[in-house]
């Protein structure tokens, strides 16, 4: 930990307090109203449901009394085994790029509501273009309670890449019980609402920490994000102050880069303190927004061994090394066993166990996290959050084995004030290990990110045999959460959907005839995605559906197995550079067809580069030009997919999930 402390130290020495402007005279500026217009029409099923599509009629149905307070609604009849069926309305509405929407619904259950086994559904919106999807929104919060009527809500901004063609509809994705299951029942939903939302400021800290300052640096960073025109968004300022008692420790205008808000506060005292973030525009003499957050301002002298820290970059360290996480998601029996092959492989040195409380005792946990430390691999804690959680915690948080803590798993923002309280728990509990958690809904990141350290997202884009993979699959994810320029650690795919298919994880022909297993290509080209969207660590799903999870081809593992640790092992070859002190720089790219192909230099600040090009489309040709400071040298292809023309200048060409890397 000394490098941590030192680099504090160097951190406060080299930059100066930035001085702040006066805008104690400047006006409040009146915030934007909500809109009032349903654009989805009748959303109250008083037309009796005119334009649904039933699917089934036998379990669809529109008619008075079922909706809210007696009136029509939709009623979906919901029995073990039965058919996964998606009643849906097409509406031939424009909604407006950049503009923030608010999509609201009541909704209940008749019947019995369980995490497994259980009757739900919820309404989301899709996008298609004739038969082809093009996009969803699923994390809307738009789902059935258990006998009553409950509405529920969910906001996003609706995105600048869905052609002006494509049109959405309303679908009700219900989730059925097994055959095995005694639940059935129904699902109702009424009052379904489509308005324009305010435009939002979304604010979180995402340096130190844990809602933490430290004293001897007082350097601090922000996420500053917009969703729908907010005033004030396009030449932002901000001024941060901290205050403590109403007196003012210290105030400074922040340097702005993007969504990144940085502010040298100079030296403060330990306490308790409140952070005061004000968005403003000098040219207007206006404020727009304000927010408050509570932090703790600590003196870290001394920090306990194994203690993993984030840095300003983002960067692990743990005992004054630094550490990119290469990891792998697993579950079920023999973990030890496991531990083993995934140790010798040499190439990993993280696991995340799901349901970390199978062992029944702590003293089978803490022999298996003993294990850990043995096969050299740290440990992301998994389990189902509750106040065990928090004694497990309190259990285990000085093991060497640990890492972070994973305290949610693809959780709606709907949910938010609980996903604060789980952080909030962890991070009081255990300020030296980072709580990282993973969403799937791309709309919410920037919500979603308050609620953990360190983000994880999961674009999985391998799926079936009737469509080619692209590598555009990863940036409905990585784009978000590059834009956040917070702190990611990936989650790539390395298994099939097919060992998810109730029909074909038990039949080998059917398995390999509608699903695709990622290849070792396109495997390393979502990695480095990745790696241009800005992540630092990555841990990959999952180990256990490559190596005897619903697989019916007994020697799939011994095929892939390799494969997956070449692309873990470019990774570790990278390292270097994508913990350096220098940030990656993006390069211009000239698309020689209807491409889209992105690169990005990476220079380990000891003489040496790397060069990431990635295609996102279906066929390439491109050419990267290297700043002028980097011409010296040729580079080399390690794919031989991108040849020099000199001058600085390269050629890449390839096909679908295609990838290189310049050394």
């Amino acid at each position: 930990m000394k490098n941590f402390l030192l680099s504090l130290t160097l951190f406060c020495t080299f930059f100066s307090v930035q001085a702040a402007r006066d805008i104690s005279s400047y006006q409040r500026d009146i915030p934007a109203k909500v809109g009032e217009t349903n654009l989805l029409g009748d959303g109250s099923f008083e037309d009796g449901g005119k334009g649904w599509v039933p699917v089934d009629k036998s379990r669809f149905s529109v008619k008075r009394g079922d909706g809210f307070n007696g009136t029509s609604g939709i009623k979906l009849t919901i029995f073990p085994g039965c058919k996964r069926i998606l009643p849906h309305k097409w509406y031939d509405v424009k909604l407006k790029k950049g503009v923030r929407y608010k999509f609201s619904a009541y909704g209940r259950i008749d019947g019995n509501y369980a995490r497994k086994g259980g009757i739900s559904a919820k309404m989301c919106i899709e996008y298609w273009k004739g038969s082809k999807y093009i996009r969803g929104f699923y994390g809307l919060g738009s789902g059935a309670v258990q006998n009553e009527w409950k509405l529920f809500s969910g906001s996003f901004t609706f995105p600048d890449n869905i052609p002006e063609d494509a049109k959405f509809k309303v679908v009700i994705v219900p989730s059925c019980p097994p055959e095995t299951s005694k639940n059935s029942g129904a699902v109702y939903f009424d009052e379904i609402r489509l308005v324009e939302d305010a435009p939002t400021w979304s604010l979180f800290q995402v340096y130190p920490i844990a809602e933490k300052l430290y004293a001897n640096e007082g350097f601090i960073r922000f996420s500053s994000t917009f969703s729908g025109p907010f005033k004030g968004s396009k030449n932002p300022e901000y001024q941060i102050k901290v205050t403590r008692n109403g007196k003012v420790l210290a105030v400074a205008d922040a340097q702005v880069k993007g969504a990144r808000v940085t502010a040298e506060l100079g030296k403060l005292t330990p306490g308790k303190a409140e952070v005061t973030v004000t968005l403003y525009s000098s040219k207007d003499k206006k404020i727009y927004a304000e927010e408050t957050k509570t932090v703790e301002i600590v003196d870290y002298r001394q920090l306990p061994a194994n203690a993993c820290t984030i840095d300003r970059l983002g960067r692990a360290n743990i005992d004054g090394k630094l550490f990119m996480p290469i990891g792998l998601y697993m579950i079920g029996n023999n973990e030890v066993e496991r531990l083993q092959i995934i140790s010798e492989a040499k190439v990993f040195n993280t696991v995340l166990l799901y349901h970390a409380r199978r062992f029944k005792t702590k003293e089978a946990m803490t022999a298996f996290l003993d294990a850990c430390v043995k096969n050299n691999l740290k440990l992301l804690y998994a389990s189902s959050f509750s106040e065990k959680y928090l004694n497990e915690v309190k259990a285990y948080h000085s093991h060497p084995a640990i890492l972070g803590w994973y305290i949610d798993d693809e959780t709606s923002i709907s949910k938010l004030d609980h996903l604060l309280y789980k952080r909030r728990s962890v991070n009081a509990l255990d300020p030296f290990h980072p709580t990282y958690a993973v969403s799937c809904f791309p709309g919410d990141f920037s919500e979603y990110n308050k609620a953990c350290d360190i983000l994880g997202y999961d674009p999985y884009p391998v799926r079936g045999t009737s469509v080619t993979p692209t590598l555009s699959g990863i940036l409905s994810q990585s784009d978000p959460a590059e834009k956040l320029d917070s702190f990611s650690w990936a989650v790539p795919q390395i298994f099939s959907w097919g060992s998810y298919d109730n029909k074909a994880k038990n039949n080998k022909e059917l398995y390999y005839k509608l699903f695709r297993e990622p290849t070792e290509i396109q495997m390393r080209g979502m990695v480095l995605t990745e790696v241009l969207a800005g992540s630092k660590g990555f841990i990959m799903y999952m180990f256990c559906n490559i190596r005897d999870l619903n697989i019916p081809d007994p020697d799939s593992f011994a095929r892939r197995w390799p494969e997956v640790c070449r692309v873990a092992g470019i990774l570790k070859e990278l390292e270097p550079f994508i913990l350096s002190d220098i940030e990656q720089i993006k390069l211009p790219v000239q698309l020689n067809k209807k491409d889209h192909v992105r690169a990005a230099l990476f220079d380990d600040a000891k003489g040496n580069i790397r060069v990431i090009i990635c295609g996102m489309a279906l066929d390439h040709d491109a050419i990267i030009t290297l700043p002028e400071k980097y011409r010296n040298k040729e580079l080399k292809s390690k794919f031989g997919l991108t040849k020099s023309l000199g001058n600085g200048k390269y050629q890449f060409t390839g096909k679908d999930c295609a990838a290189d890397i310049l050394y």
